[in-house]
């Protein structure tokens, strides 16, 4: 997953996820690539597979929310 570049790659990511079955990234608010805007995210496999994207939105205050995406 990314911020800065539309098509993250292995190499080329801001967040990323390497376990095997269900996974999921957190980013924490407070991480100084955080930001508000746009998030990229590539999904790779080493076969064909199904997968399921998720976002979760917390309000936190009146001045910001947190965003979770999970995917599996």
């Amino acid at each position: 997953m990314c911020n800065r570049d539309a098509r993250p790659t292995h190499e080329s990511h801001t967040w990323r996820a390497t376990g095997v079955g269900d996974d999921l990234i957190k980013i924490d608010p407070d991480h100084p690539d955080a930001a508000p805007g746009t998030y990229f995210v590539s999904v790779f496999g080493l076969q064909e597979t199904d997968f399921v994207l998720e976002a979760a939105l917390k309000i936190v205050d009146e001045h910001s929310s947190v965003i979770s995406l999970m995917g599996g």
